[in-house]
C-alpha cells in the first residue's frame, strides 16, 4: 500500500488576495469597495502592485496629488520597478513638478513610458526630443494618447494643446488626439487695471464687509493673475469680482443661487477635483463655513502646485451679519494647518488703513500651495 505524504499548499500573500478580490469587485462594477479594500491593505503590505493600482485609480479619477503621494512612498522605499518610476514622472508632470519630471526621465530610453513623458514635457517647454529608436511610430502615438488622456483627466488640458501644436512628425497624431479636450496654456501676461474703475465695478455688487479696503484688495489680487490662468472664485457676491477677471478662466462658486454663480456648494465640500486652479479667491467665504479649518483645506486641495490662495474675511469690527470673524493669527494658523506656505496676513479698517485685531473690518490672507 503506497504511502501518501500530505503537502502544504502555500498560502497567498495578503497583497495577492486583495488584488484578486479587488478584481472581482471591479468586474461587478463596485470600484469604490475595491479601492477601499486596497487602501486598507496597502499601508501594511507595501507591495508595488497595490501602490500602482491605487495610483492608477487616482490618476483616472483626476487626483494626481494623491497618486504622487502614493508613488513617492514606493519610490523612497527603494522600488526598482521602471513602471513605478514612469508613473511617478507622469503624476509629477500632472502636478507641475518640472524638476522631478526631468530627473526621472533623464534616461528616456529606459521605457516607452519614460520617452513619452519626456516628449510631453519637452513640448511644454518648446524643446525637441529625439524619439527615434524608442518604439514604432504607432506605439508612440497610442502611448501619447493614453498619457494625455490621463493628464487631461487631471486638469492638464493645456498639455494636450501643446502636444497638438508641436511638430512631432508622428503619422496619425492629429487624429489620435482629436477627441481629447484641450485648452491653450496660460500666457501669465499681467494686465493693467485702473484702480478707480475697479473700485466702482466692485462697489456696485459687493455687500460684504471691508468697503474700500475690500475693493483695494480685489484690485491687487486681480493684478497678480495672468492672462488665461485658472481662477476659482468663491463668494456670496461673485459678480462684484468678475468684471476685473475677464482676462482669466474663472469658475464661480457660492452657497446659494445668484448672478454669475456656476456651482452651488458648501465651503467644507467643494465638488471640484484636486489641483485644478492656479488661483483661489475666497471673498467673505470662510466665515460662512461651519468648520473653517475644513473650508481652508478645501481651498488648498483644489490649488495646483505653486498656486496662490487669496482670502478676505470679516474682522472683529465688521458690521453686518458675518457668521464668523477672524484675526490674522487665526488665519495664519488655519493656513499652516491646511498645508499652505509663504503665509501672509493683514488687518485693515474699512478705509484701507492698517488696523489692530480689535479694530479690523477685514483680515486678508495670501498663501501658496506647494505639493512637496
Amino acid at each position: 500500500m503506497p504511502l501518501q505524504v500530505p503537502q502544504r499548499v502555500p498560502l497567498e500573500s495578503a497583497a495577492e488576495l486583495a488584488l484578486g478580490l479587488a478584481d472581482s469587485l471591479q468586474a461587478q462594477g463596485d470600484r469604490q469597495t475595491a479601492r477601499a479594500l486596497l487602501e486598507l491593505i496597502e499601508p501594511v503590505e507595501r507591495d508595488d502592485r497595490l501602490t500602482v493600482r491605487l495610483a492608477d485609480d487616482a490618476l483616472e479619477r483626476g487626483d494626481a496629488q494623491r497618486a504622487l503621494r502614493l508613488l513617492v512612498r514606493a519610490w523612497e522605499a527603494g522600488s526598482l520597478d521602471s513602471h513605478v518610476e514612469a508613473r511617478l514622472a507622469l503624476a509629477a508632470l500632472a502636478v507641475g513638478l518640472s524638476d522631478v519630471v526631468e530627473a526621472l526621465t533623464d534616461t528616456p530610453e529606459r521605457s516607452l513610458e519614460h520617452t513619452v513623458i519626456r516628449l510631453i514635457h519637452a513640448a511644454q517647454r518648446s524643446e525637441r526630443v529625439d524619439v527615434s529608436g524608442h518604439g514604432s511610430p504607432t506605439e508612440m502615438v497610442f502611448a501619447l494618447r493614453s498619457h494625455l488622456r490621463i493628464l487631461s483627466a487631471c486638469g492638464r488640458e493645456d498639455l494636450v494643446d501643446v502636444v497638438r501644436r508641436a511638430s512631432l512628425g508622428l503619422p496619425g497624431i492629429e487624429r489620435a488626439l482629436a477627441g481629447l479636450p484641450s485648452t491653450p496654456a496660460a500666457t501669465r501676461e499681467l494686465v493693467k487695471i485702473p484702480l478707480d474703475d475697479a473700485r466702482a465695478a466692485f462697489s456696485r455688487s459687493w455687500s460684504g464687509a471691508g468697503g474700500e479696503a475690500a475693493a483695494n484688495w480685489h484690485w491687487a489680487v486681480a493684478r497678480e493673475i495672468g492672462v488665461g490662468e485658472t481662477v476659482l472664485l468663491l463668494s456670496p457676491w461673485p459678480a462684484a469680482m468678475r468684471a476685473l477677471l475677464g482676462h482669466a478662466r474663472v469658475v464661480t462658486v457660492s452657497s446659494a443661487p445668484g448672478p454669475g454663480v456656476e456651482i452651488i456648494a458648501e465651503p467644507e465640500a467643494l465638488p471640484i477635483g484636486a489641483g485644478r486652479f492656479q488661483h483661489v479667491i475666497a471673498a467673505d467665504w470662510l466665515g460662512r463655513a461651519l468648520n473653517p479649518d475644513a473650508g481652508l483645506r478645501e481651498l488648498a486641495r483644489v490649488l495646483v502646485h505653486d498656486g496662490q490662495c487669496h482670502a478676505l474675511c470679516a474682522g472683529a469690527a465688521a458690521p453686518g451679519d458675518a457668521a464668523l470673524t477672524f484675526s490674522t493669527a487665526a488665519l495664519q494658523k488655519l493656513a499652516t494647518r491646511a498645508g499652505l506656505s509663504d503665509v501672509h496676513t493683514l488687518a485693515r479698517k474699512a478705509s484701507g488703513l492698517p488696523a489692530v485685531t480689535a479694530e479690523a473690518d477685514v483680515t486678508l490672507l495670501r498663501a501658496v500651495r506647494r505639493v512637496v
